[in-house]
């Protein structure tokens, strides 16, 4: 029976906007006053240190590492979910150091943060230095509680003898007036001397304050954001002189509200940060490779890929330095910790080395995947708690954590050091791998002799070629170096597919034996 009912077609329901590239943008500089923050646990407590003017504390300070303040983060309708407090902790994850008379060279560093749906972020820090004026006051820290003490055993002298007096009969008036002197000279001293400033710590000499400029994403790109940060302090200092064409905050508007994430195994997401941004040259022999241009007075065209499932995973930093510097039973070694799911530290100073070696380990042991705790770069403070943590873990460490291991280690820890190489002397620095102190099981032997042969050979032709862990935005690896990288990838692919080659056989095993028991 005809139900009286027209059917209409349905409306698809729109598809939801495709996730921005650019999840937010984060400015961290020096809060004021300038508070002294500890550095490690040799920091004396804050109540044990104080501001003084003598040349050895002025030169202290200049060593001093002061507190962080979120100053800006953009969208405005976009906060960032974790907070100020964790914006501060992993852009200065030991705090920010003023520098007098010449402003350093900007430095880059990245870290990651895990959510709870264990879904990571990455950040892309730049650190430059602007002018800091010479009024900037000097925070006093927290005097100990002498005053209150000293009140409270006045009082109790008081009471005492009030009730000595009572039982002799009565005080004498000079006796009060030499406890009314003594809580006056206590009151007096208790008072805070006046604040410092930072001239009074550079006796009038330039002094610069690091700004921590930071872009968090859901995919870690380190050459490009590298490239898009060097850009903004480029065109923030252009703009000192003569006002740009495009505003910056315009530029970064773009950026953080039109560019897309790029789909996994789809087209790159290609974008202009600014008009007066223009490629540089690229020699005739150079591949394309980003950023990339059609013509040398083109706009500066960066590009972001993400790989599809299918695809073997790979990342902007270089496996020669790894290869070069470990030996293969080495890098086995800290993959088969990794594949146990046990824990391992990374030791460096260098942050970008450190980041860019955890996220080579963690390409290498697909098609696994490493889902336990990740934390690459560690702020001090309670931070560092998590290397008690009875987890599975990959952290990294600068050597002045270093000692904030437990002790003693865990059986199943394993620690990599990553030494620096000396720019003055260019000694090479050392690089080892040491624990855990559990026995590692013995792997196959023919898995094993297959894997350490192809190493071998990828360390003698990493060994004779000129690279870094992270090559510079518009200097990209060379065949040879690109060759290193997929040879390394493909020598541990057939690694773990032929180990896990039986693995639905045993599943089917033991699920039979377990049914028919």
């Amino acid at each position: 029976r005809h139900s009286g009912l027209s059917a209409f077609p349905m409306a698809a329901e729109p598809e939801p906007p495709p996730l921005p590239l650019v999840s937010n943008i984060l400015v961290v500089g020096l809060a004021t006053p300038l508070a002294e923050v500890a550095a490690g646990p040799e920091a004396a407590p804050r109540s044990q240190r104080s501001f003084a003017t003598t040349a050895a504390d002025r030169e202290r300070l200049r060593r001093a590492r002061f507190a962080p303040e979120l100053s800006a983060s953009y969208p405005p309708d976009r906060p960032f979910a974790p907070g100020a407090g964790v914006a501060c902790c992993f852009c200065a994850p030991s705090g920010l150091r003023i520098s007098v008379g010449t402003a350093p060279s900007p430095s880059f560093a990245s870290f990651v943060l895990t959510d709870e749906a264990y879904e990571r972020s990455y950040g892309h820090v730049l650190t430059c230095h602007v002018p800091l004026a010479l009024d900037t006051p000097l925070a006093q820290p927290e005097a100990p509680d002498d005053a209150g003490a000293c009140g409270d055993a006045s009082a109790a002298g008081e009471a005492g003898a009030g009730a000595a007096a009572s039982e002799q009969g009565a005080a004498s008036s000079e006796a009060l007036s030499a406890m009314t002197a003594a809580a006056a000279a206590i009151s007096s001293a208790a008072e805070p001397p006046p604040l410092l400033t930072v001239g009074d710590l550079s006796r009038g000499a330039a002094v610069w304050a690091p700004v921590a400029l930071c872009i968090v994403s859901r995919r870690h790109a380190p050459l490009c954001f590298k490239a898009v940060l060097l850009a903004v302090h480029t065109l923030a200092r252009a703009s000192l002189k003569q006002p740009l064409s495009l505003s910056l905050e315009t530029a970064l508007t773009h950026l953080a509200l039109a560019v897309p994430l790029p789909p996994p195994g789809g087209p790159a997401v290609r974008f202009v940060l600014h008009p007066e941004l223009t490629a540089p040259p690229r020699a005739a022999a150079e591949p394309a490779a980003e950023p990339e241009s059609d013509a040398d007075d083109s706009p500066l065209t960066l590009h972001v890929r993400a790989p599809s499932s299918s695809e073997l995973p790979s990342s902007d930093y270089s496996a020669a330095s790894l290869l070069d510097r470990l030996r293969p039973p080495q890098l086995l070694h800290i993959l088969q910790v990794l594949a146990l799911e046990w824990q391992l530290v990374i030791v460096s100073d260098d942050d970008e080395r450190r980041v860019g070696a955890a996220e080579l380990f963690l390409q290498w042991l697909y098609p696994l995947a490493w889902t336990q705790a990740y934390v690459p770069t560690v702020p001090d403070g309670p931070w560092l708690d998590l290397l008690k943590a009875p987890f599975p873990y990959i952290i990294g460490l600068t050597s002045r954590q270093l000692g904030q291991l437990p002790t003693p280690l865990p059986e199943r820890l394993c620690v990599l050091r990553l030494g620096g190489d000396s720019a003055l002397t260019g000694a090479r620095g050392v690089w080892s791998v040491s624990g855990p102190a559990s026995p590692l099981p013995p792997l196959p032997p023919r898995e094993n002799a297959a894997l350490l042969s192809s190493l071998s050979r990828l360390c003698r032709t990493a060994g004779s070629l000129k690279h870094a862990l992270a090559s510079d935005a518009g200097s990209p690896a060379s065949a040879a170096a690109r060759g290193v990288d997929e040879g390394a990838r493909l020598a541990f692919v057939h690694f773990f597919a032929s180990l896990l080659r039986d693995l639905p056989r045993a599943r089917e095993a033991g699920a039979a034996a377990a049914a028919s028991a």
